[in-house]
């Protein structure tokens, strides 16, 4: 398995998007359940945060939040510190990404459910001055819609009910009630 690993680690950083995407989707695929070799690779996907290039950013916050599963020793605790700034990525896709995949983390331990609600609810309350804002706020609600289904029910359950009911725009309050609801999908955007 580890060479295995090795070679996709390798495509993963290739430029090309016909070597790098398969690379991509097959590590999506393989992170989708514990894996075994975490700790062997978890600084090169760490390192992939600090690219310049924001397809390796993404592919880093995609694949560190899939791969939280398989955190025993807290380690996102340290991760989460490089983590959580792509929130403010110069990049939208980018953004959107951690967006749509932190609930992931916030899913495996409480104390990092609370950092990522705390987080989702600030930029929720910050990030009209954001382009698309409204694309990020459908992000932050099916996030903490995932995160409310495994901790504080209720509490985030209210807090998701609050920042809707903050939304001055009422289609987009509506389409906040459907993604609370399950009933639209947000598009995800672009591939890394």
């Amino acid at each position: 398995m580890s060479t295995t690993i090795d070679d996709l680690m390798g495509r993963l950083s290739s430029p090309e998007d016909g070597t790098r995407y398969p690379a991509f989707q097959e590590m999506q695929r393989i992170t989708e359940k514990r894996v075994d070799w975490f700790s062997q690779y978890k600084d090169q996907f760490m390192a992939k945060l600090a690219s310049e290039n924001s397809f390796q950013r993404n592919i880093g916050i995609i694949l560190l939040c899939n791969l939280a599963k398989n955190d025993t020793n807290r380690e996102y605790d340290t991760i989460l510190d490089v983590l959580m700034p792509k929130i403010d990525d110069e990049k939208f896709i980018t953004q959107r990404q951690y967006l749509q995949n932190i609930w992931k983390v916030a899913i495996v331990n409480p104390d990092y459910a609370e950092r990522i609600v705390q987080q989702l609810e600030k930029e929720f309350r910050v990030c009209t001055h954001k382009d698309h804002y409204n694309l990020l706020r459908t992000d932050i609600i099916v996030s903490l819609r995932n995160i409310m289904q495994v901790h504080q029910k209720e509490r985030i359950k209210a807090l998701i009910d609050e920042l809707i009911g903050a939304e001055s725009d009422e289609k987009n309050k509506k389409k906040y009630r459907k993604m609370l609801d399950g009933k639209e999908r947000p598009n995800s955007g672009a591939h890394p």
